[in-house]
């Protein structure tokens, strides 16, 4: 599904990839010579006893590719 966020579209995707969601993201980017993309997915993951979600998210772009954990635990 295309997304015009101001700064370019940005083309979203969902799945269920059984009991964790997918969501990526590829938006085009200038400030470098040709056309460049960044690629973002986030992978959300809840514990099969429901108290902590894990946010894992990998950026990519052609300079690098980098990945992020976060885990959110209920109080």
């Amino acid at each position: 599904m295309p997304t015009d966020t101001g700064l370019g579209k940005t083309a979203l995707t969902a799945r269920l990839d059984g009991e964790t969601l997918v969501i990526g993201r590829a938006q085009p980017f200038g400030g470098m010579p040709g056309n460049v993309e960044a690629r973002i997915t986030e992978t959300w993951r809840l514990s099969a006893d429901g108290k902590a979600l894990t946010l894992t998210t990998r950026r990519e772009t052609p300079a690098k590719a980098q990945t992020f954990t976060e885990v959110f635990a209920r109080r």
